[in-house]
């Protein structure tokens, strides 16, 4: 049934009246008519014609496509956001289909207002080098679905370090020396390096003090026996890492998990 009555089944006391609710609820894209039947205990029955209207809904896509470019591999990249606006006059109902594991959005399902907008937050990671190419499907509810293409590109940075070995010679005890370590990334994608030296206490990494006149900052390597949130190298996230010479984005993290 398109039109359902409620209550379905009720009395009417002597002298007095009730209201019933009627739900037109569309079983298909064109209007409907249906003859709803009001039978009284003894008494002669009445007819209630009832008649719908299905107005389509129709969005669209503000953007033609989302290309994340280059991105590293197994580096969560930034989220790109995509905008699907509602033609009509009429609330649209939709729902998003996406298959793919690289790719997460939000929200997942929601209405869009009469003449509204709503705005996606589609992110990227992938663990192995590819060429990526998918398409985010949006299902509206009595109107067309939209399709929306996504590239990325994910790639392995070409890291090269200059010194072929560090030979520290001979080393008076209880004094130290220090040697140079030379890091290039040949790459047009950032790249995040991490140097496991715990099973080796007697060595430690001395990072570049940031300079404003150099472009290129001590990010590029993080030590890791000196991020207080590491646990196992095995299960590590390299995002989680932060630069301790990145201070202001530190005490940011430090000052919301506060606020939390």
């Amino acid at each position: 049934m398109a039109f359902v009555p409620e209550p379905a089944f009720d009395e009417v006391a002597a002298g007095s009246s009730k209201q019933v609710f009627v739900t037109f609820r569309p079983t298909s894209t064109k209007g409907e008519d249906e003859l709803l039947i009001l039978q009284i205990e003894d008494g002669n029955s009445v007819e209630v014609k009832c008649q719908g209207i299905v107005n389509e809904a129709k969005c669209h896509f503000m953007e033609k496509q989302l290309d994340f470019g280059n991105i590293p591999v197994g580096l969560r990249a930034n989220d790109l956001q995509c905008v699907i606006r509602n033609q009509m006059r009429s609330t649209a109902i939709f729902h998003v289909e996406c298959n793919s594991e690289e790719l997460t959005i939000h929200p997942m399902k929601g209405r869009i207002g009469a003449e509204g907008r709503v705005t996606f937050q589609v992110g990227f990671i992938s663990h192995v080098e590819c060429d990526f190419q998918a398409e985010i499907t949006v299902n509206i509810r009595g109107g067309k679905s939209l399709t929306k293409e996504v590239r990325a590109c994910a790639k392995i940075p070409d890291i090269e370090i200059e010194e072929q070995e560090l030979d520290f010679g001979g080393i008076t005890f209880g004094d130290s020396k220090t040697l140079p370590l030379t890091v290039y990334n040949h790459s047009d994608i950032p790249a995040k390096l991490i140097l496991d030296i715990r099973e080796h206490p007697e060595f430690e990494i001395i990072l570049p003090a940031q300079s404003h006149d150099d472009d290129v900052v001590s990010e590029i390597m993080v030590p890791i026996h000196e991020d207080p949130n590491f646990r196992d190298l095995e299960n590590m996230n390299p995002d989680e890492l932060q630069d301790p010479l990145n201070e202001d984005e530190m005490d940011e993290d430090e000052e919301a998990d506060e606020e939390e």
